[in-house]
């Protein structure tokens, strides 16, 4: 009996040590493929940009095309494919590309030729341009990244092929997937950023980077007290330039302020022509009291009818700013107007004439 015991402490004992050594087996298996994995995702975006970002430079005369095939291979990652019976490698170029991504660098080398390409990676195909007639006709799909300077994924930014109704928007990773015809240009745009244009040309991936545009921030606004930086304001103010109505036939205040602010409403009170508009900001707050914003004519409370020709700009005070600098008179808004000033320069008029029938 303690022989038959002993026997099967025995196979127990080794049945475990198998299945310890089984189990890490499987352990160092599934780091490995771990390890494979990752550094295959990083070889792939490191792949996307890379038409974009590699740079040549270089200088050769009356060298044959091929030559010129070859310092490019020699100079980055690029590997060309081609017929030499199609493509005649033997003809002789003069190019110069100075810290030139390969698209351009490729223009140039066949830009009087009908011999076309298309990258695919660090590959690239030649061939005649009637071999790419078929792909054109069923466009070119693309993909791409839109961020910021700092790298950052600009969600809901506009793509759009030019001249075209053709576009999407980015999604929460700011990338877009777009089918375009041959030759498209992109027009990348977003609230607070400089539009951005981008020609395809034969890429399938882009890196589109965004520029902050700065100059909003710096527009000066008039406020009660002073003027200030947008970028430096921190109560709620609406800003409408002369330059905004200058070509339409503004004839009075409130046709200048009509559907230009935020928060501002003006409202016809009886349609007749002549008579004058309600303007509110923010709505009604008084049921007894009078509703109507304050007015100040460069820097004069209540000043009478401006000529809408004289004007230079008009600020509206929409917050509790406007009562910290006017008192209980803000309470309802505040509408400052600026007029026209001299300024440094040669002497100019302006003459300015309407013609209407009724």
């Amino acid at each position: 009996m303690k022989n038959n015991l002993y026997h099967i402490l025995m196979k127990l004992n080794s049945y475990t040590k198998i299945k310890r050594h089984s189990l890490s087996h499987n352990l160092n298996i599934l780091r490995f493929c771990l390890f494979f994995l990752i550094l295959n995702v990083i070889q792939v975006s490191r792949a996307i940009t890379y038409s974009q970002s590699a740079t040549l430079t270089f200088q050769m005369t009356n060298t044959s095309i091929e030559e010129v095939l070859n310092i490019i291979e020699e100079k980055s990652d690029f590997h060309f494919l081609y017929n030499k019976e199609v493509v005649n490698v033997e003809r002789k170029v003069t190019i110069v590309a100075k810290d030139e991504t390969i698209v351009p660098v490729l223009n140039n080398l066949f830009h009087d030729s009908d011999i076309s390409y298309a990258i695919s990676d660090r590959q690239i195909v030649l061939n005649k341009k009637s071999a790419f007639q078929f792909v054109a006709q069923q466009g070119i799909r693309i993909t791409g990244t839109v961020t910021d300077p700092n790298g950052e994924p600009i969600i809901g930014s506009n793509v759009v092929e030019k001249r075209t109704t053709n576009g999407v928007i980015t999604d929460i990773d700011g990338k877009f997937q777009l089918t375009v015809s041959p030759g498209a240009v992109l027009v990348i745009s977003y609230v607070g950023y400089l539009q951005k244009e981008v020609t395809v040309g034969n890429q399938t991936s882009l890196q589109i980077v965004l520029v902050e545009d700065t100059r909003t921030l710096d527009e000066v606004v008039v406020i009660g007290y002073g003027v200030v930086k947008k970028s430096d304001l921190a109560g709620s103010v609406s800003s409408v330039s002369s330059r905004a109505f200058k070509d339409e036939p503004v004839i009075r205040l409130d046709d200048a302020l009509q559907g230009r602010m935020a928060g501002v409403q003006v409202t016809n009170t009886t349609g007749m022509i002549g008579d004058g508009a309600k303007i509110r900001v923010r709505g009604t707050t008084s049921l007894n009291k009078s509703n109507d914003p304050l007015y100040v004519v460069d820097g004069i409370i209540g000043a009478g009818a401006v000529n809408t020709s004289d004007i230079e700009s008009i600020e509206v005070l929409k917050d509790a700013s406007a009562t910290a600098i006017y008192g209980s008179r803000g309470a309802n808004g505040v509408v400052l107007i600026t007029t026209k000033k001299g300024k440094e320069g040669r002497p100019q008029i302006t003459f300015e004439s309407n013609l209407g029938m009724a």
